[in-house]
């Protein structure tokens, strides 16, 4: 199987679990900014990328089948940041239809 990477991050690296697993990364401004993962296109918001527009305009552009968001709570403690990275990422989902799987360290 072959992972196609365009985030700044290499989700081989989450992913090692699969076998055959192959990362390759496409990462640049106009490239297609989709996973594709057991023939599911998956788009990702990572961090910041969820209070952008262009990132998810970008991604929906490339009709994925489902949207990712990881955020990297532990520092956010006591603050609404997390708490804005969920709504915005939850009206991204529900603006574009998509299936929605947020994921957190907090």
């Amino acid at each position: 199987m072959e992972i196609v990477v365009t985030s700044t991050i290499c989700w081989c690296a989450a992913l090692a679990g699969i076998a055959g697993c192959a990362c390759r990364s496409e990462s640049g401004l106009l490239r297609r900014p989709v996973v594709v993962v057991s023939d599911v296109r998956v788009a990702t918001l990572v961090y910041y990328e969820q209070l952008l527009i262009w990132p998810m305009l970008q991604s929906a552009l490339s009709t994925p089948g489902i949207l990712v968001a990881p955020s990297n709570g532990w520092w956010t403690y006591g603050t609404n940041i997390a708490a804005i990275q969920i709504a915005a990422s939850s009206a991204w989902a529900r603006l574009f239809h998509l299936p929605l799987v947020l994921v957190s360290n907090r």
